[in-house]
Formats: structure tokens, C-alpha cells, sequence
């Protein structure tokens, strides 16, 4: 049975309904050691699989910003490579 966003229930005592951010209920948000528990979600993290995927052969020298900078990233999601080297310019 697929539950909609409004019934989810909190994601740490599993009795209250989701109503702050980290999927949690206004009890357990409140409570900062169960809130450190849950990190908080953004949407400029990447994901798991991404975090997962080896590194780049060699690092680029194309500067941040720059059109050949945009096409190294392109080329390295084609490979499904992490999209920054360390040694990256």
C-alpha cells in the first residue's frame, strides 16, 4: 500500500505524523540528540550512487566556469565517473 506524503509517519518513533524536515515528527525534531541522528537533506548532496562511482582517470585544467570546464563534466557523466577530481583546477 503506497502511503502519500501527508501519512507518512516520523522516522524515528514511527507514531507521529511527518510534519518538519529529516522525515521526522515535531517531538523528535524538537529533541536535538534524536535530530543529530537524521541529517539534514539538500538537494545539492549527491546521492549514494554517485558518491559510489570511481574517480576520473586524470584531473582536468579546464577552470570552474568555463565552457571547456561544462564539457569535462558532460564527458564525465557520459562515463559515469564522479564528476570532480580531487586535482581538478
Amino acid at each position: 500500500m503506497l502511503q502519500t506524503t501527508n501519512s507518512r509517519l516520523c522516522g524515528h518513533c514511527g507514531t507521529a505524523q511527518i510534519v518538519r524536515p529529516r522525515g521526522l515528527c515535531s517531538r523528535c525534531y524538537d529533541a536535538p540528540s534524536v535530530r543529530m541522528l537524521y541529517p539534514a537533506r539538500t538537494t545539492n548532496r549527491p546521492d549514494a550512487s554517485t558518491r559510489d562511482r570511481r574517480l576520473p582517470r586524470v584531473p582536468t585544467s579546464a577552470l570552474p566556469g568555463t565552457p571547456a570546464k561544462l564539457m569535462v563534466f558532460q564527458r564525465r557523466l557520459r562515463q559515469r565517473v564522479q564528476l570532480f577530481h580531487p586535482l581538478d583546477a
